[in-house]
């Protein structure tokens, strides 16, 4: 079984093994040379990881999120603390009960860090409808930020998680194209309401899903680690909270790759921590 830590993968005994793929380069300290050598590295390797990632798109299972999308109403409704913005995981595709998925999970640890002794965290103030997610299946940080960022920061939340960088890394896209994207979506939901915080979850540990195949696992886990320093930064820029991002260490059984309930409790964790600092 290959390995892959940083930069360097491990020899696996595949039926490929015959194919010898480059070692990627120890990354320099110039961002936009680290981005242009990951994207050489996966343009060497495009020869093996694009018909391993067409026959994974294949055989993974198009899952419906459980949470629905919210109207205007709530949107705008001041009972609304936290809005969960991004991507698949944002709205919680991967489990089928809409307790299970991001929104709910993040209600019930704000809860039980008030001290409410809530499991809903009602006495706290997080009654239903306090958490709600907005987002899409399959969507970059540039889709978010066309088609749900105007709709998030004219909303009331006094919170706004972003989940986005999932499928930047899967489609390999820019490191500086993604910081721009970022960026935008940051300051935005910050310029619109004084106070506002920012939570953005780092994008996934690709390097760490056991459903992806060598030497796709290395070639994305690669890219989204650039796109996780990305954020970090973007984060030290303008004030925002990077909160740990998914590592694949608990994933659906209907897709293996997105999170199952204990994922979206763990996640939801990290984001509620955040939230305290």
């Amino acid at each position: 079984m290959a390995t892959c830590t940083g930069w360097r993968c491990g020899r696996s005994r595949s039926p490929i093994r015959s194919r010898r793929s480059p070692t990627p380069p120890t990354p320099t300290t110039d961002r936009g040379s680290e981005a242009r050598v990951t994207r050489l590295w996966a343009a060497l390797l495009a020869p093996v990881i694009v018909p391993q990632g067409r026959r994974l798109s294949a055989a993974t299972p198009r899952l419906a999120a459980p949470t629905p999308e919210p109207d205007a109403a709530e949107l705008a409704d001041p009972r609304l603390e936290v809005l969960v913005l991004g991507d698949s995981t944002a709205i919680g595709t991967g489990v089928d009960r809409v307790e299970d998925a991001l929104a709910a999970a993040l209600a019930r640890e704000r809860g039980a860090g008030s001290g409410s002794g809530s499991e809903s965290g009602d006495e706290a103030g997080f009654e239903s409808g306090a958490v709600l997610a907005l987002g899409r299946n399959g969507a970059t940080a540039a889709e978010v930020r066309a088609e749900f960022l105007d709709r998030a920061a004219a909303s009331a939340a006094s919170a706004v998680v972003v989940v986005v960088g999932w499928n930047d890394a899967m489609k390999l896209r820019p490191t500086r194209a993604f910081a721009r994207d970022l960026t935008t979506i940051v300051r935005t939901l910050q310029a619109h309401r004084l106070g506002r915080r920012v939570i953005v979850v780092a994008p996934p540990h690709f390097e760490r899903f056991a459903v992806l195949p060598q030497p796709l696992r290395c070639a994305l886990g690669a890219h989204a680690a650039g796109l996780r320093r990305t954020a970090a930064r973007v984060c030290r820029t303008w004030g925002a909270t990077l909160a740990p991002g998914i590592d694949g260490a608990s994933a659906s059984p209907a897709d293996r790759f997105h999170p199952d309930a204990a994922g979206y409790r763990r996640l939801a964790q990290g984001i509620a921590a955040a939230l305290r600092e």
